[in-house]
């Protein structure tokens, strides 16, 4: 699994999350007005534990209530930013730490192999 993989299923997390709860393996999801069927990794159906752990352990009650509205509840960028009182800069750098805490979890995990890890570009991101 490549981080890019782990942020698509990011975004779409809201979307796929009951699809998760029922053990599928491709589900239905719009984009750009179109409907689309997406192949769920098998990794994803450990996001849900891994999104409630890292909410329950943040100690900033913003960043928590941000990763919720975002992530769990599927709002826009710009919704959640409107809603919040987060710089725009304080906003994408927690979305990112968010991430990347996600990814390191998985990779404790056993879900990221050392060739996947090594394919991470450091000039990307």
């Amino acid at each position: 699994m490549l981080k890019d993989e782990l942020k698509r299923h990011l975004r779409m997390y809201a979307d796929i999350r009951n699809g998760l709860a029922e053990g599928v393996t491709e589900i239905a999801v719009c984009s750009s007005g179109r409907q689309k069927r997406v192949g769920v990794a098998p990794w994803a159906y450990k996001l849900k534990d891994i999104i409630s752990a890292v909410i329950s352990a943040e100690t900033e009650p913003l960043a928590a209530e941000m990763i919720e509205l975002c992530i769990v509840r599927g709002k826009s960028d710009k919704a959640v930013l409107s809603e919040m009182p987060l710089s725009e800069s304080t906003f994408y750098r927690w979305k990112q730490r968010f991430t990347e805490k996600v990814y390191e979890l998985l990779i404790q995990g056993g879900e990221v192999s050392r060739q996947e890890i090594l394919k991470n570009s450091i000039s990307e991101n």
